[in-house]
């Protein structure tokens, strides 16, 4: 389950930073290393000694992030994508040391991955129309439709090998914090906390090995960018994929009723998709039917070929139901109503959206700095924020280092261009490292706003 944690400060990347630096401490990195490898005795001296290089190293990556991220602020934009791309690969090291340690803690240090030679490689290839493709004269459309690349394969062991293949089989599910009212017994008072909840997890890297990943595309997905004040709305962007939501979670104690409400603010060019999502969420009730008895055939041991789908949808009506309350032009009011009481008869703990046991999920919902949600109308799984922002650092870092006479050029001539990349890395130096501290201690944090219930 993930816990969540709000600060409220005016000086949200220096908070952020400082309780990054809690990882300097090789105590309580070492507490986080034997929590991630289900160690709960004493170590013995050689697991003492894995895990104190461990810590240091964890360490390391996080100081040589935070000089790398501060060292960008100082420069300008011909040289700060590449410093905020190695500020975002140390910050992925020092997750793949915590949390891909395995069942050996000497298995994920640097010493360990350098003599497999698994960090000898970015883990991403930029495709190889990238540097022709790129014209500095380019509209912001074509400019970053043009910035592509692809997993890299070790061709030799015929397996993803890199960086970034290693920092992607390291996450865990996206997660968001949610406004939780608990109706008081009897009463028309409620309570009011807030609470963080699983959302989707990132596809199998498996399913990703023929995708190429277009720069545009993955911009269109970040929450943030949805803001009316952002630069993408003013560039025309065309639709953005993520449509924002205000959504509650309503806790009744008394019929053990839980209910996910979101309300769906809609403009004249969201109104089609929305529809196909609503459309798929009124069939969703069956879909989710036949995949879970799928799911049981699987499990069980049991012989299950009499037993009749209507069953099965029955048993998931009975405890689950997924409803379009109310639809007009400007607003679509969306209810998942379940049941959510154990065999002996308490209240369980829901901290994850709706069950999938199929590729396709509804509940595909992220949050922007502020704290506001949006939903991804698409049911496919999509890639966390933390791997599209690697992504885009990546790409951009390349171009920046690697074709200074292209990058230059586009930004001391192309404003728009200059100016929204000056707005991306910006993003990327203030919520990458707010996403791994989230990865990092199993929290979901919102640092910088202040909430009024």
């Amino acid at each position: 389950m993930v816990n969540a944690t709000i600060v409220g400060t005016d000086e949200p990347i220096r908070e952020t930073w400082r309780l990054l630096r809690r990882f300097l401490d090789s105590e309580f990195t070492t507490r986080h290393l034997l929590s991630n490898l289900r160690i709960y005795e004493k170590p013995n001296k050689s697991l003492a000694q894995n895990l104190s290089k461990q810590s240091n190293q964890i360490a390391y990556c996080i100081r040589q992030a935070e000089e790398y991220f501060r060292s960008a602020q100082g420069v300008t934009l011909v040289t700060r994508p590449t410093l905020i791309y190695y500020g975002i690969n140390s910050l992925a090291y020092a997750l793949i040391l915590l949390n891909g340690a395995g069942t050996n803690p000497g298995e994920g240090s640097f010493d360990y991955l350098r003599k497999k030679k698994k960090q000898r490689h970015h883990g991403l290839d930029i495709t190889d129309d990238f540097y022709e493709a790129l014209k500095p004269d380019a509209s912001l459309q074509e400019f970053f439709s043009s910035m592509k690349c692809k997993l890299h394969m070790n061709s030799l062991k015929g397996e993803f090998w890199g960086t970034f293949p290693n920092f992607y089989n390291n996450l865990r599910d996206s997660s968001f914090i949610l406004k939780t009212k608990e109706w008081r017994d009897n009463t028309n008072i409620y309570a009011t906390r807030r609470d963080a909840i699983t959302s989707f997890a990132n596809p199998d890297l498996s399913t990703l090995a023929d995708r190429i990943f277009n720069c545009f595309d993955l911009v269109k997905l970040i929450p943030d960018f949805r803001s009316p004040s952002s630069l993408i709305e003013y560039y025309s962007f065309g639709e953005l994929e993520p449509i924002n939501i205000e959504a509650f979670y309503f806790i009744n104690k008394q019929s053990s009723i839980r209910t996910f409400e979101a309300n769906f603010y809609l403009s004249s060019g969201s109104t089609p998709p929305v529809n196909n999502w609503l459309n798929a969420v009124k069939n969703f009730d069956d879909e989710i039917a036949a995949a879970l008895l799928d799911k049981l055939r699987i499990e069980s041991k049991e012989d299950l070929s009499d037993v009749d789908i209507q069953e099965v949808r029955s048993l998931w009506k009975s405890e689950n139901r997924v409803t379009v309350e109310s639809h007009s032009h400007f607003i679509a009011h969306v209810k998942w109503w379940h049941k959510a009481q154990s065999e002996e008869g308490y209240l369980t703990t829901v901290d994850r959206m709706l069950p999938s046991y199929t590729d396709k999920s509804v509940f595909n919902i992220v949050e922007d700095l502020q704290g506001r949600h949006y939903l991804y109308l698409s049911l496919d799984h999509h890639l966390t924020e933390p791997a599209i922002l690697y992504i885009l650092a990546f790409c951009l870092g390349m171009l920046s280092r690697y074709a200074p006479d292209i990058w230059v050029q586009a930004i001391d001539k192309n404003v728009p261009i200059a100016e929204f990349t000056d707005s991306l890395l910006y993003l990327l130096s203030r919520k990458f490292p707010l996403l791994i501290l989230d990865q990092m201690t199993g929290r979901k944090h919102q640092i910088g706003m202040t909430h009024q219930d």
